[in-house]
């Protein structure tokens, strides 16, 4: 139906560009997809500038949806109260575009018709750009989702794009099968499996196919490096567009919150320190108290990156700040990655995608490890 929506520009044997089309213009790929949760950082941040922030054009927020509260929403009373309490969030993002994902627990192993057409206009009804066909980790008739999907949109006259979502290599034939029916694909990343990745690459990105690809519930770090190291927006490799990072559930982040309030200052000095600092050098992700044993208090941090935040922090600032340290690491992330993002575009532009992945070593054993778990499997 979106003919247009996708535009493969570049396809590498180490990456790829394309430009996501809208009625308010192009998206340039790989690119990073904020969530609200990050947009709040760049705001929180006091060395983020407001063109920093608007200079993103799509946006992403998460809600966790489990059996107890999907049965609830078949009530109308309580749908409405629900739908604008995520209007709201959604309406924070300071985006042109924007994704609103539902992360399904794990006491939902399947869903009625009913159930589907709730979420799906529950993300028409927050003003959500592109609309997401909810997916589970369990077995389902995945394809009836879509089907019903496609119908929901033509009978209500929904013109917005529908992406469906890829939990695990089961579903990529479902999607491959449906390909007439959808317009673009989320890949949950969010339970890693290195056979799903290269699925991926190779029924969609060393294929004729072109789908627009976006990672959502990316990890930060990977349990191979010990949580040390990530891929970055260099899993663009697989064939992957746009990312978005794992969002942990809001009973978790009220947790964390909470205990930050309970701590003293000699506390939350150290906590500071614990803080993982994304280095865009060679995708490390160790934290400031490991970094500073390694370089010293005062080492500055436009040493390993340009960003807005880094230009202006040494070690020692940035943790002496300890209030604001988290909020400061975390626009750093986002800044980061999407500097990340158009150097990798430019190197692939240039035929040096392949140098590029290889500069990085955590990205370049990443895939490694990987390529080795297939030889294997």
């Amino acid at each position: 139906m979106y003919e247009d929506l996708f535009e493969l520009e570049i396809n590498d044997k180490s990456g790829r560009t394309a430009r996501i089309a809208t009625s308010a213009g192009k998206t340039k790929t790989p690119y990073i997809i904020p969530s609200r949760n990050e947009f709040s950082a760049l705001k929180e941040s006091p060395h983020i500038e407001e063109e920093d922030i608007n200079s993103f054009k799509i946006g992403n927020h998460v809600e966790w949806i489990n059996k107890e509260k999907l049965h609830r929403l078949s009530d109308s009373q309580y749908y409405v109260q629900y739908a604008g309490y995520v209007q709201k969030k959604v309406r924070e993002i300071p985006a042109i575009h924007k994704i609103l994902h539902f992360e399904l627990q794990k006491d939902l192993t399947t869903m009625n018709e009913e159930q589907i057409n709730i979420l799906l206009t529950l993300q028409n009804d927050v003003e959500a750009t592109f609309i997401e066909i909810p997916n589970l980790y369990t077995k389902w008739n995945y394809a009836e989702a879509i089907k019903i999907s496609n119908q929901w949109r033509k009978n209500n006259n929904i013109d917005k794009p529908l992406m469906a979502i890829v939990t695990t290599n089961d579903y990529i034939d479902t999607a491959i099968e449906y390909d007439e029916h959808i317009d673009s694909i989320g890949i949950s990343l969010r339970k890693y499996d290195p056979h799903l990745l290269y699925n991926l690459k190779s029924k969609f990105k060393d294929t004729e196919r072109q789908k627009w690809i976006h990672a959502l519930s990316t990890p930060r770090t990977y349990r191979q490096f010990d949580w040390t190291g990530t891929a970055g927006a260099l899993i663009n490799f697989y064939g992957i567009d746009t990312i978005s990072f794992y969002v942990p559930h809001p009973m978790a982040i009220r947790n964390y919150v909470l205990q930050q309030n309970d701590l003293n200052e000699e506390e939350k000095a150290e906590q500071a320190s614990w803080t993982k600092y994304f280095n865009p050098m060679d995708y490390a992700s160790n934290n400031y108290s490991e970094i500073e044993k390694q370089y010293g208090i005062d080492h500055r941090l436009s040493e390993f990156c340009h960003c807005s935040v880094c230009k202006k922090n040494t070690i020692d600032s940035i943790t002496a700040d300890y209030e604001y340290t988290f909020y400061n690491t975390r626009a750093h992330d986002v800044m980061s990655n999407k500097n990340e993002s158009g150097l990798f575009q430019k190197s692939i532009e240039e035929g040096e995608a392949e140098a590029y992945i290889n500069s990085k070593y955590y990205a370049k054993k990443f895939i490694q490890d990987n390529e080795q778990v297939e030889l294997c499997s």
